[in-house]
């Protein structure tokens, strides 16, 4: 079990409202290819602009591929300075922190700000937004052996706490040969306010409780899977609000209509 299973803590100052945008599997670099990919992820930070997100947070796979060229880097820096928010950005299984990782190779901190996560034990980021708290952990190597989840620490109490993650829910991840498995158990992180997942296709809900958990699925629309991103909206005594929105759409206006 988590070290935050069953934590009753509350915190004793109200925090204000805020707005997260979530997203994940943008594939940027797909070999042979990748328009329809650099066109969504351009969707993604204007209606991140859009929409007054307060942060936005890429739970992995940025890229398609770690072998991604210089150019590419530097056109995503350039869009992600276009935001006036904070950006955190955890790695995937395609754009892992290993060897030759594109995170090694280009310094996003240095340009746009935006924060990637690069510890393989976990990383609390606090110091990029006076909203949130970020807990996650950079994927270096695609084996059931690691779990994204594992070691995840207490949540802040000034704050809205979101854990990020780039891995497959399993039903029990001691017992599986796929990747980065995630399990119920890994899941019980009472207290945090919002689980982001990535590394499956489509958006998915895959709990409440204790802490909502959600896929935002990928950026890019395809035949079997519609692209957008999640806008998660936290306020104080209410459950988040979550919003799965196309990226090319009004964001209350497919409210209304879901």
């Amino acid at each position: 079990m988590s070290s935050v299973a069953g934590d009753a803590r509350v915190s004793t100052c109200a925090r204000p409202p805020a707005r997260l945008v979530h997203a994940a599997d943008c594939h940027l670099g797909t070999p042979g290819g990748g328009a329809a990919a650099t066109d969504a992820f351009e969707q993604l930070v204007s209606f991140t602009m859009r929409a007054r997100a307060d942060a936005l947070v890429i739970a992995g796979d940025l890229f398609d591929t770690i072998r991604v060229d210089i150019g590419l880097l530097r056109w995503v820096d350039e869009q992600l300075g276009r935001l006036d928010c904070p950006v955190v950005i955890v790695p995937g299984n395609h754009d892992h922190c290993g060897v030759d990782s594109p995170y090694t190779r280009f310094d996003f901190a240095g340009g746009s700000g935006a924060r990637v996560v690069r510890n393989e034990d976990g990383e609390l980021v606090e110091d990029v937004s006076e909203l949130f708290a970020f807990w996650a952990r950079a994927v270096h190597e695609h084996v059931p052996e690691f779990r994204p989840l594992a070691g995840v620490p207490r949540p802040p109490l000034d704050r809205w706490g979101i854990v990020v993650a780039h891995g497959l829910v399993v039903p029990d991840a001691s017992r599986t040969d796929r990747g980065s498995p995630i399990d119920a158990d890994d899941l019980d992180i009472s207290g945090w306010d919002y689980v982001a997942l990535g590394h499956v296709s489509r958006f998915r809900q895959v709990q409440e409780h204790p802490v909502p958990a959600y896929y935002a699925g990928e950026t890019v629309a395809a035949p079997h899977s519609p692209g957008g991103a999640v806008v998660v909206d936290f306020t104080e005594g209410a459950p988040p609000q979550v919003t799965w929105v196309a990226l090319g759409a009004d964001l209350e206006t497919q409210r209304a209509a879901s």
